[in-house]
């Protein structure tokens, strides 16, 4: 049972600590995805900047290299661009496109399938320098350089790269909606946050483990040291009760010094008073091993009494006067109770009084009276020998 409250204890301390560490995980989470977002986006649209810009030159050495010297709608060197535009395939949604000298949308990916797309007057569209921030229409776009920036683009935002194409009087332009950048910061946040996740599930189960295993530790130096203190409890008790029994038997001796007639039988007056308080243990519910070791040692106190009394008085062969008898009745020794609680009862109503059953203030309490009646019957005797009842002949 107490194995299964210490199981039970250390599984709740492990579920309290990973409910505490998963709240401040999560909470360290949502703020490091909070702050990592705005550099995400930033570092991504740095990314599709720069991958715009690789495309524009890119493609720019690739028209001029066709020879193409003039853009005439549906002419061969028209066709010839309209193709390369077509077959680009760029990631993330991007597209290119051409625009004349005005900025007019003359080659798209779409201007097949949908003729309305030329003549877009593109050019005309705000661009937002990515270098440093300047505005202006993007057919203002400096010509001796590429150019990147984000593009208003009916509503929506696109991420540009443009390039004037030498010797056709036009423009490039590399087109990354923002969706693509959206998208590729999703992707870069779910790698975060998977990250995030599988980090934090690492520290909870190694906090889980190292948690268990130290409180299990800890139970079992606890194990140890309450098993070593039992011992040393049950050490030092057996010490306290032997120093006890020597002090309550090397009292008991004294009336030995007083009448030899009475220490000869402490030792079998403690075994017999001890057999019968066994014998009458399944009558008695009260009578356990505490009581049966107070029965032990308090019997070979039965005599105790007889200290205090003169030797006049104890060792005279005839009868008592009547001050005499007065004087034995004002004389009462009793065990103390600090040392033994019980024997002051045992003591007392199982002194050997010639005049009465027991001491003269017998109790006529039923408990009392059954805490003694093992002892009391079997170990009363005469006071002193000599006198009017001093028995012909003993058992004990």
């Amino acid at each position: 049972m107490r194995r299964f409250a210490f199981t039970h204890s250390r599984l709740v301390l492990i579920w309290v600590c990973l409910g505490v560490q998963a709240v401040a995980l999560a909470g360290a989470g949502v703020f490091t995805c909070w702050t990592f977002r705005r550099v995400i986006s930033r570092a991504v649209e740095e990314r599709i900047l720069n991958a715009n810009t690789q495309v524009a030159d890119r493609y720019t050495d690739l028209i001029e290299g066709l020879g193409v010297t003039d853009l005439d709608p549906d002419g061969p060197g028209w066709e010839r661009i309209q193709s390369v535009i077509e077959r680009a395939d760029l990631p993330g949604g991007a597209f290119m496109c051409v625009t004349d000298a005005q900025g007019n949308v003359v080659c798209h990916p779409e201007i097949r399938n949908d003729p309305s797309l030329r003549g877009l007057p593109l050019g005309k569209m705000a661009l937002e320098n990515a270098s440093d921030g300047s505005g202006g229409p993007l057919a203002q776009a400096d010509p001796s350089a590429t150019v990147t920036g984000r593009l208003g683009f009916f509503g929506n935002t696109h991420y540009v790269a443009t390039r004037v194409l030498p010797g056709l009087n036009a423009r490039l332009i590399v087109h990354q909606p923002e969706s693509g950048l959206v998208s590729l910061s999703a992707g870069q946040m779910a790698k975060l946050i998977g990250g995030i996740v599988m980090a934090s599930l690492i520290v909870m189960a190694a906090t889980g483990v190292t948690i268990w295993w130290m409180s299990g530790r800890h139970d079992r130096r606890l194990d140890r040291f309450h098993a070593g203190l039992g011992e040393e409890i049950e050490a030092r008790l057996i010490q306290s009760l032997a120093s006890r029994h020597a002090l309550i038997f090397g009292l008991a001796k004294l009336a030995d010094c007083r009448d030899t007639e009475t220490g000869a039988h402490l030792e079998r007056i403690c075994a017999y008073s001890l057999r019968l308080a066994e014998q009458l243990r399944d009558q008695f519910d009260e009578i356990d091993d505490a009581w049966l070791e107070c029965v032990r040692v308090a019997p070979c106190l039965h005599d105790i009494g007889k200290v205090g009394i003169p030797d006049a008085i104890l060792l005279k062969p005839g009868p008592l006067t009547e001050d005499e008898r007065h004087l034995m009745q004002g004389t009462r020794t009793s065990a103390p109770t600090r040392w033994a609680p019980s024997l002051n009862a045992w003591v007392a109503t199982t002194q050997s009084w010639p005049w009465a059953s027991g001491s003269p203030s017998s109790t006529t309490s039923a408990g009392t009276a059954r805490d003694t009646r093992a002892g009391s019957r079997a170990i009363r005797s005469p006071c002193r020998p000599g006198s009017s009842r001093w028995p012909t002949s003993t058992t004990h």
